[in-house]
């Protein structure tokens, strides 16, 4: 089965990785106020990835199989968090970058540009 998924990646991997709900199943199953948490969460991400312009971080959408999903979440588990977004961007089915806040041109230049750490200004070069 193929999921949507969303969160927010920079240079240092993936920061979050979270299963979209369906309209019509938050429509069935949730009540407004938590419709409305969901959106608010992805309107964050966009609004947080232009926060640290200097991590190149994207909001990003993907669709992938349920078992591509489950290796991403277990390299999370794992902190693997650059390895996770290597998998993603190898194995999305399909990919849609959040453009609020700016370009879908500057959107898709940072997503090419990460995983990098030594993009970051303020990294010691300590993964640890």
């Amino acid at each position: 089965m193929k999921l949507w998924f969303y969160g927010l990646a920079d240079c240092h991997g993936v920061e979050s990785f979270v299963h979209e709900v369906s309209p019509i199943a938050r429509e069935l199953f949730f009540a407004p106020e938590e419709s409305e948490d969901v959106l608010a969460g992805q309107y964050a991400m966009c609004l947080r990835a232009q926060a640290n312009p200097q991590r190149h971080a994207v909001a990003y959408r993907v669709k992938m199989e349920e078992s591509k999903s489950n290796e991403v979440q277990e390299m999370l588990k794992n902190t693997q968090y650059v390895d996770a977004l290597k998998f993603i961007k190898e194995n999305a089915e399909e990919l849609q970058l959040g453009t609020q806040y700016t370009t879908k041109k500057a959107a898709e230049k940072n997503w090419n540009m990460i995983p990098n750490p030594d993009l970051d200004p303020y990294h010691d070069g300590n993964d640890s």
